[in-house]
């Protein structure tokens, strides 16, 4: 089991305060409480995604459920984890959760134990594609299945900003 300590914990809350006051002053809209994390990962380096998908997924069982039109950084990350990769039909939201759900009531290969941690990993904005992602009911999809969200913004965030 892995136990984050209280003094990393405060560093993550404080740090997560810190990135939510400063996209604010920057008007922008943060969704969630206050006690929704606020981090920026990945916004310019796509190697972040194996370290983040390693941590999440510390010990084997894990899963990422990855768009089919995922950037190569991603897809290479994701095989970087070391966790058991899906691929969702790009911006298919009813093969999402299709997916989340065999996945789910199946479990890992082999064994059918439950999963440790399930990861969907999507773009912001599908650039070459000029499709932008299905945010609300991605949000909404995870959410209800209680998996971790992940999206990618290194190609969308000057488009958000402007």
């Amino acid at each position: 089991m892995y136990i984050i300590g209280a003094k990393k914990l405060a560093q993550i809350r404080d740090n997560s305060n810190y990135f939510r006051s400063e996209l604010q002053k920057m008007g922008f809209e943060v969704l969630g409480d206050e006690d929704s994390p606020v981090m920026p990962i990945m916004l310019y380096n796509p190697a972040k995604i194996p370290a983040f998908s390693r941590e999440c997924l510390k010990h084997k069982g894990g899963l990422i459920i990855s768009d089919s039109l995922n950037h190569n950084s991603i897809v290479n990350g994701a095989r970087g984890s070391g966790a058991t990769i899906r691929v969702l039909q790009h911006n298919t939201l009813s093969h999402l959760e299709r997916l989340l759900r065999e996945l789910i009531a199946d479990g890992q290969p082999r064994t059918h134990r439950p999963w440790k941690k399930i990861i969907v990993v999507v773009e912001g904005i599908y650039s070459m594609e000029g499709e932008i992602c299905e945010l609300p009911t991605i949000v909404s999809i995870c959410k209800k299945y209680k998996v971790i969200f992940f999206i990618y913004l290194r190609g969308s965030v000057n488009i958000y900003i402007n």
